[in-house]
């Protein structure tokens, strides 16, 4: 699997939509080329650091992860540690970035959205980080690692040139292909609808598991569907279940 799909599952493990994380994700390949070690080669800050990592993340947002990164005691360029701290980002002091970045309806929103709203770049060279985006809706290939990095995150938004809205083409079986187990803007289920897609799934099994023990059934209608060690059953078993002592 690409390191771009890596990253658009692993945002999607932690909580966005598929087509956000799409968009997220073709900000990053803009930001860094996906390098989480990447630094800025030319900072425009001079004498400074420039920005790091995947969202180029620079001044006080640099050194909060770097923190973050030493608190935790894993390595500043970890994958997964980058993915988490960009969710408690957005899940936190950028909330009102991800309240706008949920509302986005396709790749290219989103993109442009996480790039005025969280990144802030101060030359957002926004037509690439859509092109990347819809490259990433239609199903084409990943990108390769090829920048140096520009500072973003924590550096003034300014206005980029816009490019026309596309119409996003229908990919389902490109996104089958390409993230195995996500699933299709076009497909996105309710909130709840997974949970009970599997509970109907498990219904077969539930009546036979009820109908060979009647006790544990009870049980579980009593406390909900979690499941009880046997030696635990008979402590909650219903009066007329009983077995009087003689």
């Amino acid at each position: 699997m690409s390191r771009e799909a890596d990253i658009i599952q692993g945002l999607v493990a932690r909580g966005l939509p598929l087509h956000v994380a799409q968009g997220v994700t073709a900000n990053m390949i803009a930001e860094s080329g996906l390098d989480t070690g990447i630094n800025e080669l030319n900072p425009i800050v001079p004498g400074s650091r420039g920005g790091f990592g995947l969202n180029q993340w620079t001044g006080p947002r640099r050194r909060a992860i770097e923190s973050a990164a030493r608190e935790r005691g894993v390595p500043v360029d970890d994958l997964d540690f980058q993915l988490d701290f960009t969710m408690e980002e957005l899940r936190g002091p950028e909330r009102r970035a991800f309240d706008r970045l949920m509302r986005a309806g396709n790749a290219e929103e989103a993109a442009r959205s996480y790039s005025n709203d969280f990144l802030r770049p101060g030359i957002p060279h926004l037509d690439a980080r859509l092109r990347h985006a819809r490259r990433i809706a239609g199903g084409g290939a990943p990108a390769a690692s090829s920048r140096g990095g520009q500072a973003s995150a924590g550096s003034q938004a300014t206005q980029g040139q816009q490019v026309p809205q596309q119409p996003m083409q229908d990919a389902s079986q490109a996104f089958a292909a390409q993230y195995p187990g996500l699933v299709n803007p076009g497909q996105r289920q309710e909130p709840g609808q997974q949970q009970e897609n599997a509970l109907a799934q498990d219904e077969p099994q539930r009546r036979q598991r009820n109908a060979l023990d009647p006790e544990a059934f009870m049980s579980r209608r009593r406390f909900g569907e979690q499941q009880m060690p046997p030696q635990q059953i008979s402590e909650f078993r219903p009066r007329s279940m009983m077995r009087r002592s003689t």
